[in-house]
């Protein structure tokens, strides 16, 4: 998502970011939705922070998994 945000240069473009996690099969289930509270001067950069929050969700469930 795009915003505006005032600054000392004036007003400048933000990017927000948000994620999901969704079960694979016919009925698609959402596992986790995450809206991240950070805003980025880039796109690419949004992107790239979601991809890494959402690789350690992963991560830490698979983690969480094997423990049981």
């Amino acid at each position: 998502m795009e915003t505006d945000s005032p600054s000392f240069n004036g007003t400048e473009r933000r990017f927000a970011t948000s994620w999901s996690i969704e079960k694979a099969g016919p009925l698609s289930n959402v596992v986790g939705s995450f809206a991240e509270p950070v805003k980025f001067v880039s796109a690419n950069e949004a992107l790239r922070y979601a991809e890494g929050r959402a690789h350690t969700f992963i991560d830490s469930t698979f983690a969480w998994a094997e423990t049981e």
